[in-house]
C-alpha cells in the first residue's frame, strides 16, 4: 500500500489543532497554579488579619473583665466567653478547612451580637470602645 503524499496536507489542521489545544492546556495549568496560589496566599492574609482582629478585641475586654464592677451584663460576657470559644477553636494553619466560610460567617455574625451588647461602635477600619 503506498502512502499518499497528500494525506499529510489534510490532516495537517487537526495535527495542528491537537498539538495547539495539548501546550494551551499545560500552558493554562501553569498559570491557573500561580494564579491560584497568589489568591489563595492574598484570602489567606484576609482571613488571618479578620481572626487577628478578633483576638485583640478580645484581649482588650479581656483586660476590662479583670476590673473589678466593670459594667458589662452577664449576657455580654457570655457572648464574649462564646466569641472567644469560636476563635480559640479556628486552626491557624490549615490549608484545606472545610468549613471556613461557615466559621467565618458564623464569628462575622457573633461578633456583631457582641459589639451590640458591649456598645462598641465599628467604623470602617477602626473601631471605638466606649468604657
Amino acid at each position: 500500500m503506498s502512502v499518499d503524499p497528500f494525506d499529510a496536507v489534510l490532516s495537517l489542521e487537526e495535527t495542528l489543532m491537537a498539538q495547539g489545544h495539548g501546550d494551551g492546556r499545560a500552558h493554562g495549568v501553569t498559570i491557573g497554579l500561580q494564579e491560584g496560589h497568589e489568591l489563595g496566599a492574598t484570602k489567606g492574609l484576609q482571613v488571618g488579619e479578620e481572626i487577628g482582629f478578633y483576638e485583640g478585641f478580645l484581649a482588650v475586654y479581656e483586660k476590662r473583665i479583670a476590673i473589678p464592677d466593670n459594667g458589662l451584663s452577664e449576657r455580654a460576657l457570655k457572648a464574649l466567653e462564646r466569641m472567644r470559644l469560636l476563635v480559640s477553636r479556628f486552626p491557624k494553619a490549615a490549608p484545606l478547612y472545610p468549613d471556613l466560610n461557615e466559621d467565618l460567617q458564623l464569628m462575622r455574625s457573633k461578633f456583631k451580637v457582641l459589639c451590640s451588647l458591649l456598645g462598641a461602635q465599628l467604623h470602617t477600619g477602626a473601631t471605638t470602645l466606649n468604657f
